[in-house]
């Protein structure tokens, strides 16, 4: 209460603007990792290859809520195309310790839609794009997504 008796407008206006402020470091710190993955990867798809840079997005491996230590990190990224950068972290596709893609149970529901070979099952068991990369995706941190997030049916992110 003395704290609030001796604010002056200004610092009232700042309380109530913080999560203004927490809003603008994350997206600060989230446009600092696309750019170091996009970097990383030179602008193509891990999994497909796509270069259309409006159609990647980068994805942490290990979410920044389980590791803040992590989140700025080359080796704690993809570059993925959208829907395998939502099907990443949403558990519906893993990526093993080496590199080989693997679809979910939950996704594998789904073989018979019509889409869904000429998009995702050619992908099964296919090994991600590397060869340009300049820093690898960490193995342990590609186990703990599969350990803790692919095929659960519930996202950590």
């Amino acid at each position: 209460a003395k704290l609030i008796e001796t604010m002056d407008m200004d610092d009232e206006y700042i309380l109530n603007h913080i999560s203004d402020w927490d809003n603008l470091v994350e997206e600060l710190y989230d446009c600092k990792f696309q750019a170091i993955i996009k970097r990383n990867y030179n602008d193509h798809c891990a999994i497909s290859g796509i270069k259309v840079p409006q159609l990647l997005t980068a994805c942490h491996i290990i979410p920044v809520s389980e590791s803040e230590d992590e989140a700025m990190k080359a080796d704690n990224g993809l570059l993925l195309s959208l829907n395998f950068a939502k099907a990443y972290v949403n558990g519906l596709i893993g990526i093993d310790d080496h590199y080989i893609v693997h679809l979910s149970d939950d996704l594998m529901t789904h073989q018979f839609d019509s889409n869904f070979s000429s998009f995702f099952r050619k992908f099964e068991h296919k090994q991600l794009l590397l060869n340009d990369v300049t820093v690898k995706p960490d193995k342990t941190f590609l186990q703990w997504h599969m350990d803790t997030v692919f095929n659960t049916n519930t996202a950590v992110i």
